[in-house]
Order: structure tokens, then sequence, then C-alpha cells
């Protein structure tokens, strides 16, 4: 059904990198939520009026949350298409994360207010257990109209889910946990209503108990998601790796460091790193491989990549020589430790050897440490070198992650 549905109403399907193709599968789930809720909606209201049942009743306004966050859903995803202005010039991609932010906090709102609810359920039925137990007639009408309002609901989380999945939307994963948590109170509510029925004991509250517990964790940890990625997540490391790895396929390419990313959206992503190039090769011919690099991550990765050349001396004997005695001294501090954009710079009385040094979580905080260490054990063997170091902290180099 679900694929038949995407057939249908969203032109071009297949091509989820599209921000148009995008929008097409938030507005049909968001109108799918909708339209579903609103049915839920209506059926509940009048069966919970009719029977004064305020479960029922509580339940149909948690459809009616639902139908409004399926709207805040549909400014998300129109939002999130809008093209970069002046202040805006990297999109409005990130508003998904957003009202997805928005409908987690709706969620735990909700539990806490059914949290309340069901403790004061609790307290009134102390000592009358078998108070608010339906009868046979009621039983089966409610029974089916929650057996029913399951179906929708597992409808609803699967096709969410799915759509989750197909363009990674955050959004979608929110209002997709929101509905499995309304199947699976649903369901419980089922059958607490039974288990009433036949032993004359109201267990109504208890369960509303569990139910709205389980419903505040999963909005804490859907909250959790989404502001990780607002602060600023890296990327999944297969990404990284692989794109490093094609990076380094470039005839040309000594090394790759210093790789910076920073996401704006789902396939909203800016990229810097450092690439090191022979220094006496022609800057022209350099410049061109560095274009093409740039092009080549663009179209299979879906990144804007933006390179910095380090030239590095690769044939200077006194340049090889100082680096693998360098990186000898501080392979016997720590084994974790890497250098990079590694020059000399030579004087009549003695050498200046500058270069980046990437620290780890132990030296993040002893700089001055690592740096009396290294430079007496390079001292121990060539007395006339001075150590220039530019650190870099830790987690500023994806490549190293």
């Amino acid at each position: 059904m679900i694929n038949l549905l995407v057939k249908c109403f969203v032109k071009d399907y297949q091509n989820t990198k599209s921000s148009t193709v995008r929008q097409r599968y938030g507005l049909l789930g968001s109108f799918f939520g909708v339209i579903s809720n609103f049915i839920l909606f209506v059926i509940k209201i009048v069966v919970g009026f009719i029977f004064f049942s305020m479960s029922i009743i509580s339940d149909a306004l948690n459809n009616l949350t639902d139908f409004a966050n399926c709207f805040i859903s549909i400014f998300g995803f129109k939002m999130a298409k809008k093209p970069a202005d002046e202040d805006h010039p990297y999109g409005h991609a990130r508003m998904e994360y957003i009202t997805s932010l928005i409908i987690s906090f709706v969620v735990i709102g909700l539990g806490i207010l059914t949290l309340s609810e069901s403790i004061k359920d609790v307290i009134n039925h102390i000592g009358n257990f078998s108070e608010g137990v339906l009868g046979l007639k009621e039983l089966i009408i409610t029974c089916s109209l929650l057996a029913f309002a399951v179906l929708v609901k597992v409808m609803q989380s699967l096709l969410y889910y799915n759509f989750y999945h197909r363009i990674n939307s955050m959004t979608f994963k929110a209002v997709g946990a929101d509905a499995r948590n309304d199947t699976i109170a649903t369901m419980l509510s089922i059958i607490g209503l039974i288990i009433g029925y036949f032993t004359k004991v109201n267990i109504d509250g208890y369960i509303g108990i569990l139910i709205s517990l389980f419903v505040i964790y999963s909005g804490i940890m859907l909250t959790k998601d989404n502001i990780k990625i607002l602060l600023g997540e890296k990327i999944e490391k297969a990404t990284i790796v692989a794109m490093v790895d094609k990076i380094k396929s470039f005839d040309g390419v000594y090394g790759v460091h210093d790789l910076e990313v920073h996401c704006y959206g789902v396939d909203n992503i800016y990229s810097s790193v450092h690439v090191e190039v022979n220094a006496k090769e022609d800057i022209m011919k350099t410049h061109d491989m560095i274009d093409n690099i740039e092009r080549v991550i663009r179209q299979e990765f879906n990144i804007h990549l933006v390179i910095h050349m380090d030239p590095i001396l690769e044939d200077d004997e006194d340049t090889h020589k100082l680096k693998e005695l360098v990186n000898k001294c501080l392979l016997e501090i720590d084994s974790d430790l890497s250098i990079h954009d590694f020059r000399i710079v030579k004087g009549p009385t003695h050498t200046n050897a500058v270069f980046d040094l990437l620290l780890n979580s132990k030296w993040q905080n002893k700089k001055s440490e690592l740096s009396t260490q290294l430079r007496n054990k390079v001292n121990e063997e060539i007395n006339n070198v001075f150590l220039v170091i530019n650190f870099d902290d830790v987690y500023s180099d994806l490549t190293k992650i």
C-alpha cells in the first residue's frame, strides 16, 4: 500500500536527494496523518460522550494533538525547501530538525499530562476497584473502536518509518515514534478493559501510568536525537572514510588532514579539508587536480567540499630526516599522536621544525608538558633544532575519529 501511495503521489519518487521530492514525501505523509487522525478524533469524541468515558475522550484529544502535529510537519517541510537568502545563506533545511524537536516536546508534554491523570485515577479508585468497569455492550463497542484505532495507528507508524528511512527525515522519525506509542497505549487499554470486565477490577489507572512513562521516555530520546544534530553531530564514519579514500585515490595527493564537516540539513553538507601536494609541481596542474576532486566529491557524496592545498617537499633529504626523527620521538611518547604540515626553516645557527600536532583526549590540557617532552627527546639527538608546534585540538580533524 505504501509503495502504491508513493508511486501515485510522489513524482520522481526514487530521487530522494532532491529537495522537491523530499517535500512531496513530507506533504504526503503529513496529509495522510491529518486525514486519519481527524477521522479517529471524530469517532472517539462522539462515542466518548455517548458512554461518558473519560478514557475514550482523552484518547480522542490525543488524536487531536496528533492532528496538530501533522500541520507542524507540513510547515516544517515547506520551510525546509525554502531556498537560501541573504540572512540564511545555507538554506532552511534545518527546519525539519526544529519541527521534529517541537513534536518531541509535544510528546513529552502529553506523556506528563496523561501520567498526572492516571495517578489521579488510581487515587480515586483506591478502595473501590470495580468502579468504572464497563458492561458487556459498552466493552464490545469500545474494544471494537479501539481495535480500529490500533489498525489506523499501525498503518501510520509503518508509513512514517518507511518515509523516515527513504528520505532520512527526523520529522517522520518523531511522528512515527508517536504513532507507535499510541498503538502500544491503545492495545494496553484494550487489555485493561478486558481484564476489568472479567475480574471486575479497574486497572485503567495503573496501565495509564506505565503507558505515560513509556511515552515520556520516547519523547526524551527523540529530543536527545534532535539536539545532537542541531548541536553539530558528525556525519557517519563510513561516509568520512569513503570520502577520504576517494581524495587519496587521485595521483598527486600525498596526504589528507584537518577534515571538517558542517551539516545544514539532510543533503545540505559543507566540508573543508587540507590536502598535501608536491610543492615542486606546476601550480596550474595541481589546481586542476583540486578542482576535479571537489567536483567528484560533490557528484558522488553530495557534499560541498573546499580544499586547502598544503605544499610539501617530498624529496628534500633534511626535511625527510627531521620529520622521521620527530615521528620517532612522538611515537615513544604516545603512539596515538600524529603530525602533519611538516616543514623546516634553516638558519646559520639552528633549524626551525614547523608542524601541526593532532592531540588526543589525554594531552588536550597538557600541551606544555607534551611540548617539553617532545623537544627534549629531539634535542637528545640533534641539539640545534627548535620545534614550532601548532596544536590541533581533539575532534578538530574528522579523519582521525
